[in-house]
């Protein structure tokens, strides 16, 4: 499954503030509705029940 990788401060009480949007991951699997490599629309039938939403 695709995932955002963020950095993160962390300080000595444990919180952790993001400082950065982030970078996304691609799993490059295709069942995985947020990769590159999904199939298209029209090519993928029934998406919401055979492919990996979040």
């Amino acid at each position: 499954m695709c995932y955002r990788s963020v950095n993160c401060t962390k300080f000595a009480c444990g919180h952790l503030i993001p400082i950065d949007g982030g970078v996304k991951v691609d799993c490059n699997k295709n069942n995985c509705i947020h990769s590159r490599v999904h199939q298209t629309k029209g090519a993928c039938n029934n998406c919401t029940s055979t492919c990996t939403q979040w």
